[in-house]
């Protein structure tokens, strides 16, 4: 009984530790919806991603065979990572009003759709093992409508950001496929691996489509660069580290992504919305936190 006694304390510390190290990090958006199974791990703790989860810096998504998760980032951000993948949310620093922003993600393996949001469209990285994506050009602001600081962004049937960030029109879209390190199988130009033992005319670690917005770049490790400069371009990173250009007016993902629109969500909470409110200070290197 004493012993019992004696280990609520422990349990009570060991639980206390737990969320004091969640809480670590800075919250950064919201999964918008998800499809098991989806993880999110920060350091040594790991949630089961579900609508309404908020995902953090320095959290990686993690999923399963038939997984799938699409996440909102407090810029209006929109990344849908596909199943078998796992993708690191690096950096995150919003500065809705000037170029001191600054989104990083990581993309060890599988596909990811990236759609950048409100802030400066030179501001969104994402690095794979083989090569680093960034978007070429700066939109005029006045095409996206971003969240005021300090208000509460709904995620709901009737309020999912549809006609006012980059879902409907304003960013750039980029899909990227990424083989696992060590993986013998390369992919194909469209982004899958060889079919029923058939090698691929042309072999690639790293596969990305351009499916909208003002142009992306790609530049490998052997700091080879690749523009992607019209919808459907599409160039893959060889194993040597060269770069081969096609066209594709058809996804690379395994997954479809509905008109390129934010989906519903699916579930409900405090009374039928999800709110997500965005702080003051979101990073300590964005001007309002100065």
């Amino acid at each position: 009984m004493n012993g019992c006694r004696r280990s609520i304390p422990a349990l009570l510390l060991f639980l206390l530790a737990m969320q004091s190290a969640a809480n670590a990090e800075d919250r950064i958006g919201v999964a918008a919806s998800t499809r098991p199974s989806a993880d999110g791990i920060v350091g040594a703790n790991s949630q089961t991603l579900s609508p309404g989860s908020e995902v953090y810096a320095n959290e990686t998504v993690r999923t399963g065979n038939r997984g799938l998760a699409d996440l909102v980032l407090l810029d209006a951000t929109n990344l849908i990572v596909g199943s078998t993948s796992e993708v690191l949310l690096d950096k995150f620093v919003y500065d809705q009003a000037g170029s001191a922003g600054s989104v990083v993600v990581e993309a060890t393996r599988g596909t990811l759709q990236f759609v950048t949001g409100s802030q400066d469209q030179r501001a969104y990285q994402v690095n794979t093992p083989y090569g680093s994506l960034g978007v070429s050009e700066s939109l005029a602001k006045s095409v996206i409508s971003p969240p005021k600081t300090g208000t509460s962004l709904s995620y709901g049937e009737e309020n999912d950001f549809r006609g006012t960030t980059t879902g409907s029109g304003g960013g750039t879209t980029v899909e990227v496929v990424v083989k696992p390190k060590g993986q013998k199988r390369g992919l194909c130009l469209n982004g899958r691996p060889p079919q029923y033992g058939r090698p691929c005319e042309v072999e690639c670690e790293v596969v990305v489509r351009l499916v909208k917005g003002t142009g992306a770049n790609f530049t490998s490790l052997k700091g080879k660069r690749a523009e992607l400069k019209h919808p459907n371009d599409v160039v893959c990173i060889t194993p040597n580290g060269d770069i081969v250009h096609s066209t594709s007016t058809e996804s690379i993902l395994e997954f479809e992504v509905a008109g390129g629109v934010f989906p519903a969500i699916v579930g409900t909470q405090a009374g039928g919305n999800i709110s997500v409110t965005t702080p003051a200070c979101i990073s300590p290197n964005s001007p309002s936190c100065q």
